[in-house]
């Protein structure tokens, strides 16, 4: 398949999570629940340093980004979730 312009998606395959500062969390709540949970892939873009940063608590309605430490400023990050159709082989 091949596309020629750019395909719009709607606000719950991706977009912007903010933690704020002094927390260590912020939680993503779609609009709309996936029939599946999704595949979620964050991105840092807040220029920090991080011991680490991951999601947790995926499911059909949103998740949650963790930081480690928590910064006394706001974190920025990017993320894309999709839902993919899985046999019973490889779903985890």
């Amino acid at each position: 398949m091949t596309f020629e312009h750019p395909i719009a998606q709607s606000r719950d395959s991706a977009g912007y999570a903010v933690v704020p500062l002094g927390k260590n969390k912020a939680e993503v709540k779609f609009e709309e629940p996936y029939e599946e949970t999704p595949i979620v892939t964050i991105s840092l873009r807040s220029a920090v340093d991080l011991d680490w940063y991951r999601v947790t608590d995926e499911s059909k309605e949103g998740f949650t980004i963790e930081i480690e430490p928590s910064k006394a400023e706001d974190i920025e990050f990017t993320w894309t979730a999709i839902s993919i159709y899985l046999d019973t082989k490889t779903k985890q």
